[in-house]
């Protein structure tokens, strides 16, 4: 915990044995305001208090469904409460109920609609529609509560008022950028980490 700046309590030791993390790489705050931590190089998910009490575990390394290869992001739907997971190296995002049951798998490897290369994060909104941070497809894609795809977000930046100004501080910067054929992938994704909604 981190109040006004300042570490306030800390817990957690690396490690493989229950309670013990390798590589966290996603986390999340439950109703009950228990974390949620994807425990990456352990492929597992794991149920903390707040104070550290390990609550739950599954999951386990593999290609198979309800298996991980290093997951990365997750979410927690606010109509089921099931966990939501972004599979990284199985290039796809699964669904399980808070005892780790497997509900759902979403997509599989390729560059299509409803298809994910390396998916980092995911989020579930107020409606239950998913979002995914598909990494290595530069976008966001978005998927029913059943799953089904519905749309592919590539990004359409524009410059914010911050990036106007340090552009018109800087006479190289704004030459350099005059001179580019085309400036459409600079407003585009590059390798979405996470999503919020």
């Amino acid at each position: 915990d981190i109040v006004d700046g300042k570490r306030v309590e800390s817990w957690g030791e690396s490690g493989s044995e229950p309670g013990q993390l390798s590589a966290p790489a996603g986390i999340r705050l439950d109703a009950d305001e228990n974390l949620w931590i994807v425990d990456s190089a352990n492929h597992r998910v794991q149920q903390f208090t707040r104070d550290g009490r390990q609550l739950r575990c599954w999951g386990k390394f593999g290609s198979a469904p309800g298996e991980f290869n290093h997951p990365w992001g997750i979410s927690i739907d606010p109509f089921s409460g099931d966990i939501l997971v972004a599979d990284w190296l199985n290039d796809r995002v699964q669904r399980f109920t808070q005892q780790g049951e497997l509900v759902q798998v979403i997509g599989e490897k390729g560059d299509t609609d409803g298809e994910f290369n390396h998916p980092s994060g995911v989020t579930v909104d107020q409606y239950g529609d998913i979002y995914v941070a598909d990494q290595g497809n530069n976008r966001v894609q978005l998927f029913n509560s059943r799953g089904a795809f519905v749309e592919s977000f590539r990004g359409d930046a524009t410059i914010n008022k911050r990036g106007v100004d340090r552009l018109l501080a800087n006479p190289d910067m704004l030459r350099l950028r005059d001179n580019v054929p085309s400036l459409e992938p600079e407003k585009r994704f590059k390798k979405p980490t996470s999503v919020a909604v």
